[in-house]
Parts: C-alpha cells; structure tokens; sequence
C-alpha cells in the first residue's frame, strides 16, 4: 500500500485506537451500551486477617461495664504524681 492511499489512512487510524484500546482496557463497546464495570465491594478484614494485631482487633473484646471508670473511680486506688507527670 502506499502511505499516502485512502485505505493506508484508515489502516493505522484503525490500528491507533486498536492499541489504545488495548492500552487503557476498555472495551468499545462498554461505552455505547452505557455498561459500567462492576464495582469491587470492599474486602472485609476480619474473613482472613492478615496478621495478629488485625486478628486481634477483629475479636468483640469485653463490655464496658468491665474496664470502664463510673463517676469518680476506685476510692481503694491510691496514687501519687511526680514532678514529670504534671503541669504547674
């Protein structure tokens, strides 16, 4: 063929938008259907921790009514400040 003919022209024009095709990975099609691809749902951390510590967090831990402060606390807890542990 020679570079200046009509159907050269439409050769590499067609092979441009082959390749940009190919390049972004979508179809042609998918666009002139109004198809959207499927969004992926987010994966759930817990079905398969991937190490301890989100193991761990996964689990329930316990009721509040175990580990909370009511009011003004312990009376039976001392404790004491030092010169690092506060502000004047």
């Amino acid at each position: 063929m020679i570079p200046n003919s009509r159907p050269f022209q439409v050769l590499v024009v067609a092979a441009a938008v082959a390749l940009i095709v190919t390049l972004v990975g979508v179809r042609p099609d998918a666009q002139a259907r109004g198809q959207a691809p499927p969004a992926a749902a987010p994966a759930d951390p817990c079905a398969a921790p991937k190490n301890k510590v989100i193991a761990e967090n996964c689990k329930p831990g316990n009721p509040s009514t175990e580990w909370d402060i009511n009011g003004t606390g312990d009376p039976s807890i001392q404790g004491f400040a030092t010169d690092i542990s506060y502000n004047l």
